[in-house]
């Protein structure tokens, strides 16, 4: 029978490491956060919708749990992060609209993005966007070659990824 206790051990460690500051007791809220963005990305991945039903409620407990358990200060600045991703995504796109006539990005990765930035911070979801950009990238290289090209890239399934890397690479080095 295989020993899964150090690959357990690693699984621990990063979900702990995930979030800053928080006291060991919640051990199950880095966890949840992961499942909420990873059933989203799922469910992108499957119909092209990231679900409000999970991301805003996922939002608004990430912005609670912090101040009852780290600081309100530190909610707050997370709030307006993720206020603040979503807002810069939303002109992105309209401004790809206005010149492209027609939608760059589905507004749902606008919200995932804003819960991952409330949760994790700034520099682990611009990291995914890196990553998920180059594996989407890749995925349309790949799709094409093999003669089934894709019109519209459902991005939430490589921004997940990519917040997977980026976290392992901002709390785990």
């Amino acid at each position: 029978m295989p020993d899964y206790g150090y690959a357990m051990a690693f699984i621990q460690n990063f979900i702990m490491k995930s979030i800053d500051g928080l006291p060991a007791e919640i051990w199950w809220f880095p966890t949840c956060v992961l499942v909420v963005l990873m059933a989203t990305a799922a469910i992108d991945a499957w119909s092209g919708i990231v679900p409000d039903l999970f991301i805003l409620p996922g939002f608004l407990a990430v912005i609670l749990l912090l101040g009852f358990y780290v600081s309100w200060p530190l909610a707050g600045q997370r709030f307006a992060l993720g206020f603040g991703i979503y807002i810069l995504v939303l002109l992105l796109n309209i401004m790809w609209t206005l010149l492209f006539k027609n939608n760059a990005l589905g507004m749902g990765d606008a919200k995932w993005s804003m819960m991952a930035v409330a949760a994790y911070g700034i520099l682990p979801v611009g990291i995914a966007w890196g990553i998920g950009a180059w594996l989407a990238i890749a995925w349309l290289i790949v799709t094409k070659l093999l003669r089934r090209p894709v019109a519209y890239v459902h991005f939430a399934p490589f921004l997940f990824v990519g917040l997977i890397m980026g976290l392992w690479w901002t709390r785990m080095r």
